[in-house]
């Protein structure tokens, strides 16, 4: 699975036992309702998600990875990091949007030099919370769309991510085509 989880581990439990046990030890946890436990017991120990077949944990393993529940992004609050391989490096922001009509996700990498944008993880935005911001050069992005609307980065836009909020979750799906 190619997720990304805090302490990079994920419990797969059918109990509110396992639930319980990845809670206290400050691991993520998704249910899988086909065990010993019923989907109303799991879903109140607050998993991820709940997953009713195998093939529905797989497919989603295969085709899409889960960042973060919705609740961790606010709007013009911090953003989120996370891993994503983009021609042999790694690393991408995400920005939570969610009172609005859609969530923006960003390769953490400034268009005018390819470093990370954060100057601490997760500050990815000017003091108003508005438009990203590469703390190194100043150079300056519009949170919608990527576009470059000030400093060194000469009209070049940020690598756009396709990102879905769901049920409460977000999910990288992959990189949106030009």
């Amino acid at each position: 699975m190619n997720w990304a989880f805090k302490n990079q581990m994920l419990m797969i439990g059918d109990t509110s036992h396992d639930l319980e046990m990845a809670r206290a030890a400050e691991v993520d946890s998704v249910a899988v309702t086909y065990g010993a436990h019923p989907e109303e017991g799991l879903r109140a120990c607050k998993p991820l998600n709940c997953f009713s077949t195998v093939s529905s944990l797989s497919a989603m393993a295969e085709t899409e990875r889960l960042i973060c529940p919705s609740v961790q992004l606010l709007d013009s609050g911090k953003g989120m990091r996370f891993e994503v391989e983009y021609f042999g490096e790694t690393g991408a922001g995400l920005r939570g949007a969610l009172r609005r009509a859609r969530l923006h996700g960003y390769l953490n990498r400034c268009a005018h030099v390819a470093m990370e944008l954060d100057w601490q993880e997760g500050v990815f935005f000017d003091s108003d919370g508005r438009d990203l911001l590469c703390s190194t050069h100043g150079a300056t992005y519009d949170t919608a769309s990527g576009r470059c609307v000030g400093g060194p980065c000469s009209g070049t836009p940020l690598v756009k991510l396709r990102v879905e909020e769901r049920d409460g979750m977000i999910y990288f799906k992959g990189f949106e085509d030009d």
